[in-house]
């Protein structure tokens, strides 16, 4: 009866539905677990904080837009691709925005099974609470809450009553203040974040940088 159930359990789990590749959660899959579609302060999808400029078109192919701006006496650059925002300091990344995670796919990554993950994803905000606990911050604006870990490097966007993530911010852990107020300043750019969790920084982000 044991065996009966957990067949029924995992065939659940496999039949598709919004949960069905979670974050850095394995859900009990064992060896056939997805890669990690985000790490905290860490990396989205196959692209890491750190990684030169140029490594991130191996993954994404040629971006959709390209913006560089001198702020601060960094040159910073936003590239757009398809379901992921990098920005960049210096050419290296050091942050990345997924603005709607039912469409971004985490692109050709390999589970421990070999079976290719590349489909959009959902994230539980019950999942996040459980995880994650109290966010540092948190702000609505326009009908979405914003749920800031600065010391995790993660800000997420959730609608309100909405039971999934719609946005998530991966960046370095600690520089909220460093990246995001950068990500604002391109023009056009409607980013994942809430007016007054940004206008809680300092007037200069390089201020936090060091």
């Amino acid at each position: 009866m044991t065996i009966i159930v957990g067949l029924a359990l995992t065939a659940a789990l496999w039949a598709g539905g919004p949960g069905a590749a979670l974050a850095d959660d394995v859900h009990g899959q064992g060896s056939c677990d997805p890669v990690q579609p985000f790490v905290p302060g860490t990396s989205l999808g196959p692209v890491r904080i750190g990684m030169p400029l140029d490594a991130v078109q191996r993954w994404y192919g040629r971006p959709r837009a390209v913006e560089t701006r001198l702020l601060q006496g960094h040159q910073w650059t936003h590239m757009q691709f398809s379901g992921v925002d990098v920005l960049a300091r210096d050419n290296t990344v050091v942050g990345l925005n997924a603005l709607n995670l039912s469409q971004f796919s985490p692109g050709p990554l390999q589970t421990t099974c070999g079976t290719p993950l590349a489909r959009p994803y959902s994230l539980p905000v019950g999942y996040v609470q459980q995880t994650y606990g109290w966010p540092s911050s948190t702000t609505i604006v326009n009908g979405l809450q914003y749920w800031l870990y600065n010391t995790l490097g993660l800000l997420f966007t959730v609608p309100l009553g909405g039971q999934y993530v719609q946005g998530l911010t991966v960046y370095q852990a600690g520089q909220y203040c460093a990246v995001v107020p950068a990500f604002t300043t391109f023009g056009g750019f409607v980013f994942n974040a809430g007016s007054r969790i940004t206008a809680q920084c300092p007037r200069d982000p390089g201020d936090r940088e060091r």
